[in-house]
């Protein structure tokens, strides 16, 4: 009994140690590439955007509380519904209103880049985990003895594609000025908004298995990239 409780404890404090580090290691690179694009080489530091998406994604892979094959299929799917939405999109229109990428964010396939899916995993599972931080707070840790059990699954889908949205939302203006993708007539539609909660709740929705997991980096990268733009806008 005693060594389980050791092995839960190092455990514990493992996962407590990775959280900080990551959370530190985040903030940094966001704050600099902030200021840098702000008041000294804008081309420069936008350079690094995918390195920089890069290391957030083996940030929060290395951060999990548990390396379920559920959080991979979340991954898969959020990966695929982004992208293959994406190339619709950006070939019709239909999705999002008329929109192009631009080279920032490095390799693209039929007009999209490929990190966009990795962008969509990380802001749509990290939405779905602060709604239900959210809902925690406002029922006073009720839910962790039992209480509110039924709404856990609709705080994710509902609350984090309405977070997911709002994030967007923030991301937008910022994004179009520094050249992520440019629209037509510098005109953001409805749609884009309409269309990222419903792409967002289709994948929270098929990924609602994994809702239950705590992962407080998740959550910090969330509001660590909102200040980002917000700062840029």
């Amino acid at each position: 009994m005693l060594a389980q409780w050791n092995i839960k404890s190092v455990s514990k404090t493992v996962s407590v140690n990775r959280t900080i580090t990551a959370t530190v290691l985040a903030f940094v690179m966001h704050l600099t590439g902030a200021l840098g694009m702000l008041f000294w080489r804008r081309d420069w530091f936008l350079m690094l955007t995918p390195f920089n998406l890069l290391v957030m994604f083996f940030l929060l892979i290395w951060t999990l509380p548990e390396k379920s094959k559920a959080i991979y299929r979340f991954f898969i799917l959020a990966f695929c519904l982004g992208v293959g939405t994406e190339m619709i999109g950006v070939k019709t229109g239909l999705f999002f209103g008329q929109y192009q990428y631009g080279k920032v964010m490095g390799f693209s396939f039929n007009g999209v880049p490929l990190l966009i899916g990795i962008y969509w995993f990380i802001i749509v599972y990290a939405s779905g985990l602060l709604a239900i931080k959210i809902r925690d707070i406002f029922s006073n840790g009720e839910s962790r003895s039992g209480a509110f059990t039924k709404w856990t699954a609709a705080f994710f889908i509902f609350g984090g594609a309405i977070l997911a949205t709002i994030f967007d939302y923030i991301m937008e203006p910022a994004a179009t000025k520094l050249g992520f993708w440019s629209w037509e007539n510098d005109s953001i539609p409805v749609l884009n908004y309409l269309s990222w909660f419903l792409v967002s709740f289709c994948i929270l929705f098929f990924s609602r298995s994994v809702s239950l997991k705590h992962h407080p980096f998740a959550i910090n990268l969330l509001l660590i990239q909102a200040l980002f733009f917000l700062i840029l806008r």
